[in-house]
């Protein structure tokens, strides 16, 4: 019973409980959200790393973050119209097939074409996908539709990662310093990533992304928090009966 009842999975929930149950964590959301409505004014993006250990809060973050986007869910102070700029893009918490910037930006532009489809989208893709492995040629005509849409629709494109470490441990060299150029050099691409701890790609002055990105390390958060969190898990799992016995089950 136990195990069921603190058994959390953030995507399984709806944007309004994600919303409901963030505790502790309201002020670094709106950091990022801040950075996010900054970059419609900037060329220069800023992109994050989150880390911590696992269930800390970091997949919850970036479903807020992507909900928060598309305009799903609104937050005092934060503008409520940041999809008019800016296209998220969330990739599966575990994305095994990708192993190459030109994966990454294929998974992107097919999350795109399902959710908006598009004539000329379809042909890249298909033509993409009659390579078995994209590569360099791939790779380029991927990121030349990206900045040319970027150009027409006037939109940003978030790409929200989760195990980052994972994806960049699977680049070449020459793919992480290719992305770096696109992260530095366009203003069309924006990354806030997720990953356990730092990690080699990251921390190596020899790779590219040494020193890149700015590191955000998530807080524990606070035993009363603790206990307003598991009250609003309660409430949203409709565990009335013990919601109602909280106080008996109180630790003495």
């Amino acid at each position: 019973m136990a195990q069921d009842l603190f058994k959390y999975r953030p995507s399984l929930y709806s944007p309004q409980a994600l919303q409901e149950s963030l505790v502790g964590r309201e002020t670094l959301l709106k950091r990022l959200l801040q950075a996010i409505d900054q970059g419609r004014r900037r060329k220069g993006l800023q992109n994050f790393l989150l880390t911590g250990p696992r269930g800390i809060g970091k997949t919850h973050l970036l479903l807020l973050l992507h909900h928060s986007v598309r305009g799903t869910l609104r937050w005092q102070g934060i503008p409520a119209d940041l999809h008019r700029d800016w296209v998220s893009l969330l990739f599966p918490e575990e994305s095994y097939r990708i192993s190459s910037l030109a994966e990454l930006l294929l998974e992107a532009l097919n999350m795109l074409q399902a959710e908006s489809p598009d004539a000329q989208l379809l042909a890249l893709l298909q033509r993409c996908n009659r390579v078995m492995i994209p590569g360099e040629p791939e790779r380029e005509l991927l990121i030349n539709y990206l900045a040319e849409r970027k150009k027409h629709d006037g939109k940003r494109f978030l790409f929200l990662i989760d195990n980052l470490q994972n994806l960049l441990r699977s680049f070449t060299e020459e793919d992480q310093g290719r992305l770096r150029d696109l992260l530095m050099r366009g203003d069309w691409l924006m990354i806030i990533g997720a990953a356990p701890t730092l990690f080699k790609e990251v921390q190596d002055h020899q790779l590219p992304f040494y020193n890149f990105f700015e590191v955000i390390r998530i807080p524990e958060i606070k035993p009363a928090e603790i206990e307003t969190l598991l009250k609003r898990r309660l409430k949203l799992d409709d565990r009335t009966e013990l919601l109602k016995d909280f106080e008996s089950r109180r630790p003495r």
